[in-house]
């Protein structure tokens, strides 16, 4: 199949995809929508919500107000810093989806979509053209980062453009003459910008008059930011807000530090003891911001040692569990699993994370072999073995009950790597932006899920919203007769009158099978239908060696397996998205297979590549013997 017809295939996915989001403008669905939101949230939460809706309606057209910075400002340059901004460039400079361009010329790629901005930067250019998030990145100047990180050849004219940007970014936004609704103040975009201003200073210093400019610009932006941190939207926007007002009381010299100090203490014990989960992983349910929040804690902990020492411990403390939760989760390659609102490229790599755990001297940890749990996560690895596997079987929420804008329908989902390299992936995330593509990459088609009658997990709709959404309702596993294993079940499709969803996960104690399969307690005549993804660089042909129409040959051009769907009446190859970072789509084979019509047996699969292949019936008694309950409910057998 040509590349023009998996992208048309593809795209017949995402729409038919988006059509399963509830965007209904009919009263009762739009009261049903909201009924199903605000019952997660308490009342103090949805006042602040409306509080701060109704303040940004108000002050839309008015001007930033802040003072003039005092005279008498001084940078002081924490020796911690460096080392951190050292690392942060550092990471930068291996990044293969962020920026590319010529920001000397004007060219600037965020998102992978390129604009046109001038040089001087035409910061007032009407930029409605592009998606909020690009218009966010321009005013993060994280690719000011990676400017400096492109090489040291030319390091004097690239410095010289850094503070160039930075004094026309200034001259630009005045406080007198930004209006509050401007994307360039919004707090969390202050946050970001805040945080580069630090680690470009910590490396280099500007011509004196534009260093006392980008000084009190920053006294003035961190003043304005303790007047407006986004308890509102809380999550990793809120951390965002505090880690900047820590470095902003270490960076600069003035009254107000203590100050800035004080509200950020103020709110940090109590947002790390609610944001992080017990088994270390942030509460938003997404890697990318586990990654973005972990990397702040630690940047708080190294650069901010003139104040209380009690407080760097209790950071020291949570970033020991998120590194734990990190090591447990991450990819033999190194990266994180695409769950939820996740992208690659965008958040500090696990790289960048281990760096900066060494310079606040916690001890590496390291993945465990074999069999690991960590909260709801199943993690099944073989890193010593060749081919080398990792398999992990996400029985988490999709979200955190009070912010579901990150989570996606991926209740029960599956990912997996061989030799290193992904074969079962989830779809990612394409953008953040009102699109069929966001409504795509949110839904359970686009994972590798089991789903009722085709329909999603969740309600979804919009670019953030959730309403009723399926909970992990029991979890279990275990080992034996040469396997290991772990089951769980959701209730996302009670309005259907499916009581459970249960899902087993299953693979070889010495290596080379993966079994996955699916059953229904439903009081109704529902049927199941999954969906399986596969990487773009997995090629899959029949296997016309077997008399099953439902196994395939599959290959990488290094590994070849063997897939077999069981207890399944039909099997369909189509193409979907694979979005490995924001603004990248690529056509990927998906698997969409549907349990028979008499229930005779579990619907799912079998992927194997070792040298003997296991029978079908060989594992349907191990797993009988081990999981007798399932042997009551189904046979095991293929079609």
């Amino acid at each position: 199949m040509n590349d023009a017809k998996r992208a048309a295939e593809a795209t017949q996915l995402e729409v038919r995809a988006a059509s399963k989001a509830d965007t209904s403008r009919q009263p009762i669905a739009r009261l049903k929508r909201a009924v199903g939101v605000l019952g997660h949230y308490s009342w103090r939460q949805i006042a602040r919500r409306g509080w701060s809706q109704l303040r940004r309606q108000i002050a839309d057209e008015r001007v930033i107000d802040v003072p003039p910075a005092p005279a008498g400002l001084r940078l002081e340059i924490p020796d911690a810093a460096r080392e951190v901004a050292r690392i942060v460039v550092d990471d930068w400079s291996g990044s293969k989806y962020f920026y590319r361009g010529d920001l000397s010329s004007g060219r600037l790629m965020l998102l992978n979509r390129e604009a046109e901005l001038g040089w001087p930067i035409n910061w007032m250019r009407n930029l409605d053209d592009l998606p909020h998030l690009w218009r966010f990145q321009l005013h993060y100047h994280e690719y000011l980062l990676a400017w400096v990180a492109a090489g040291d050849a030319d390091r004097e004219m690239r410095w010289q453009t850094v503070w160039n940007a930075l004094a026309s970014w200034i001259a630009s936004h005045s406080p007198d003459q930004t209006r509050q609704s401007a994307d360039a103040w919004h707090p969390y975009c202050i946050s970001r910008r805040l945080a580069v201003w630090f680690w470009l200073l910590a490396l280099d210093r500007p011509p004196g008059r534009d260093e006392s400019a980008i000084v009190a610009s920053i006294w003035q932006q961190a003043g304005y930011l303790q007047r407006n941190l986004e308890r509102d939207v809380s999550g990793n926007h809120l951390m965002e807000n505090l880690t900047v007002l820590v470095l902003a009381a270490s960076f600069l010299e003035c009254e107000e530090s203590e100050k800035w100090f004080a509200t950020a203490e103020r709110f940090l014990d109590k947002e790390l003891e609610r944001q992080i989960l017990p088994h270390g992983e942030h509460f938003e349910r997404s890697p990318m911001y586990h990654c973005q929040v972990l990397a702040n804690v630690l940047k708080m902990a190294v650069v901010a040692r003139r104040f209380d020492p009690r407080f760097r411990e209790r950071w020291l403390d949570t970033a020991r569990s998120m590194i734990g939760f990190l090591a447990a989760i991450k990819t033999p390659g190194g990266e994180i699993p695409l769950l939820g609102d996740s992208v690659l490229g965008e958040a500090p790599t696990t790289r960048q994370i281990e760096q900066l755990a060494r310079l606040a001297k916690i001890e590496s940890i390291e993945p465990t072999p074999g069999v690991s749990e960590r909260g709801g996560y199943w993690v099944f690895r073989r890193d010593g073995a060749e081919p080398s596997e990792f398999l992990l079987f996400d029985r988490e929420a999709v979200c955190a009950d009070t912010l579901p804008a990150h989570g996606h329908c991926d209740l029960l989902n599956v990912t997996g790597d061989i030799g290193g390299r992904p074969w079962l992936i989830d779809s990612g995330n394409f953008d953040y932006e009102a699109s069929t593509m966001r409504q795509y990459c949110r839904s359970s088609i686009a994972h590798n899920v089991a789903t009722v009658d085709g329909e999603n997990q969740c309600a979804i709709w919009s670019r953030f919203r959730m309403g009723r959404r399926g909970r992990v309702i029991s979890r279990s596993g275990g080992e034996g007769n040469g396997l290991v294993w772990a089951t769980a079940a959701h209730d996302g499709y009670r309005s259907y009158r499916v009581a459970r969803l249960n899902r087993l996960v299953a693979a070889a104690s010495d290596g080379g099978c993966w079994i996955c399969v699916d059953w229904a307690e439903s009081a109704a005549d529902t049927s199941l239908t999954g969906f399986l993804h596969l990487s773009p660089a997995i090629q899959v042909t029949c296997d016309e060696a077997n008399s099953s129409p439902f196994t395939f040959s599959l290959g990488d051009g290094i590994v070849e397996a063997r897939i077999t769907f069981v207890g399944v009446r039909s099997v369909t190859r189509r193409a979907g998205w694979y979005c490995p970072a924001f603004g990248i789509r690529e056509p990927a084979m998906v698997f969409e297979y549907e349990e028979g019509p008499e229930r005779k047996a579990l619907p799912g699969w079998i992927l194997q590549w070792r040298a003997v292949p296991l029978e079908v019936s060989e594992l349907g008694e191990r797993l009988g013997t081990l999981l007798p309950e399932l042997a009551k409910l189904f046979n095991w057998k293929t079609q």
